[in-house]
């Protein structure tokens, strides 16, 4: 999250960044993770179609991607949430919307949502292997 970012938090949570008196302070988001049913699919979706690089490797089990200052993980670890059902999401920034839908429909890779506009953004939504709903966004430029 750049500056910009971090002050337009901070307002939304009362000024100081969501700190109450006295509380202890969350920092930031330290992972985000997608249960899947099949690790080396999942793998090969995320690093090979999407082009995620792994940073790091638990036991062949949870599989993590450093991205910007986030991190994100498949994991056959969390027996109790099914893989693709509804729940969290994610959303990647990605540097051309446009590249990038046309990249994932010559790799015939579904959207569950085609490309559509907000005032300051442009999103799709592709699944992975699992179902899991991934969300592609760009930013539209001063909007960071």
């Amino acid at each position: 999250m750049n500056a910009r970012g971090v002050v337009q938090l901070r307002l939304a949570l009362g000024g100081n960044g969501g700190k109450m008196d006295g509380m202890p302070t969350i920092n930031g988001i330290a992972f985000y993770a997608y249960p899947v049913e099949n690790l080396a699919e999942a793998r090969a979706f995320y690093e090979k179609t999407l082009g995620l690089k792994m940073t790091h490797d638990y036991q062949g089990k949870w599989i993590e991607y450093d991205i910007g200052t986030g991190t994100f993980a498949i994991t056959t670890m969390m027996s109790e949430r099914v893989p693709g059902s509804a729940g969290g999401l994610i959303a990647f920034e990605v540097d051309d919307l446009t590249a990038w839908v046309a990249k994932l429909k010559a790799e015939q890779v579904s959207l569950v949502v085609e490309p559509f506009e907000t005032p300051v953004s442009w999103l799709a939504v592709i699944a992975d292997p699992d179902g899991n709903e991934i969300t592609l966004h760009q930013r539209k430029p001063g909007h960071d």
